[in-house]
């Protein structure tokens, strides 16, 4: 009896099955989240300056205070593109497309020294949805959550992050925590995007 017509049989089985087996793993849908620096650029802010400043214009963007500013590294390790629809922590309002933000903050203690996060010149990044990430590459940016209690916000907290393929869930940290002594002034510029 000839074996070696089965063992090439076998041979290309075993390397379909592994090809395969591979392709399949590879495009599964997987993303890292990750915090940069122990979290340090991540905020929870209670107020900041011209928050309840008089509105002298009307515009259809909220005053938004306390707001959760999480800043992430997130890439697609999956060999298919992925979709993020919205990101959700608890107790806030989910960020997504039709989510407000605002270009920069500033903060003013009751020395007067002043604390800045973005500028005019150089805003804050965001990663807004909907957006896609292709194969193998990463996007970094803030997400901005509009909290909805007046409450303390933990440090530690859950983001769920909804995709067109899987839902994703990580433990996030947010250690920073700012409130201003200038909440009634007029602001320097409109932060509205």
């Amino acid at each position: 009896m000839n074996w070696i017509p089965i063992a090439i049989s076998l041979a290309s089985l075993a390397i379909s099955l592994f090809v395969a087996s591979n392709s399949y793993y590879r495009s599964k849908p997987r993303i890292k989240i990750m915090q940069m620096n122990d979290a340090s650029g991540s905020f929870y802010i209670k107020s900041y300056d011209g928050v309840h400043a008089p509105v002298k214009v009307i515009t259809l963007s909220p005053k938004m205070e306390r707001i959760a500013l999480v800043d992430v590294v997130i890439t697609n390790q999956s060999s298919l593109p992925i979709s993020i629809i919205e990101f959700r922590i608890e107790n806030s309002m989910p960020f997504n497309s039709d989510s407000h933000t605002i270009k920069n903050f500033t903060f003013t203690y009751k020395n007067n020294s002043k604390v800045y996060l973005g500028s005019s010149d150089k805003p804050l990044k965001y990663i807004k949805p909907l957006c896609t990430l292709s194969p193998y590459t990463s996007e970094e940016g803030y997400l901005s959550f509009w909290l909805d209690s007046d409450n303390s916000f933990p440090e530690e907290t859950k983001l769920t992050i909804i995709t067109s393929r899987k839902d994703f869930n990580k433990t996030i940290y947010i250690k920073n925590h700012y409130e201003s002594q200038n909440k009634y002034e007029e602001p320097v510029s409109i932060r509205y995007e």
